[in-house]
């Protein structure tokens, strides 16, 4: 038997060895069908974000203009319930002046001043929906802290540097 390169080489091709096998292999990347998936996932979750984003900003328009919407109807309202208490004031003055001169009596001044407080409480209704109207709008755009001039450190550290803004 001959030693070195021929004499492998004469071995491979003369089959002195049967039970060797020889193969060839290759790998060629046609498609990376991981990183294209992987691809159009991220392209998918960024597509939800905006998605998520926009709902966002659309909610808060809905509540902005909601507040703005409650701000103007509570307005009204209070400057209602003030005239309501003023003619409830002014029908109960009146009531009474009958009964001195003797052209009422009791029972009607009573309804009256019934009436006129209902009017109070009607107007003390409207006043609280009022300011829970301003305070919706504050929170709606964000604006609840510079308005009441509360600094954001101070109420994380649980401190008052300056009391609070009065809003009425």
């Amino acid at each position: 038997m001959t030693a070195g390169a021929g004499g492998s080489l004469a071995q491979s091709f003369g089959a002195a060895y049967p039970e060797a096998a020889y193969g060839l292999s290759t790998t060629a990347v046609i498609r990376n069908r991981s990183a294209q998936a992987d691809n159009l996932r991220a392209q998918l979750e960024r597509n939800q974000l905006e998605i998520n984003a926009q709902n966002t900003r659309n909610q808060i328009g809905v509540q902005v203009r909601q507040a703005r919407v409650n701000l103007v109807q509570g307005k009204a309202q209070v400057e209602a319930a003030h005239e309501a208490v003023r003619l409830a004031r002014l029908s109960l003055d009146a009531e009474r002046k009958k009964l001195e001169v003797g052209l009422s009596t009791t029972y009607n001044v009573v309804l009256r001043d019934r009436d006129l407080v209902s009017a109070q409480y009607a107007e003390v209704q409207a006043v609280t929906a009022y300011a829970k109207s301003l305070v919706a709008m504050d929170q709606a755009t964000g604006t609840i802290l510079d308005r009441h001039r509360i600094d954001l450190i101070d109420a994380i550290q649980g401190s008052v540097s300056q009391p609070p803004a009065a809003r009425f």
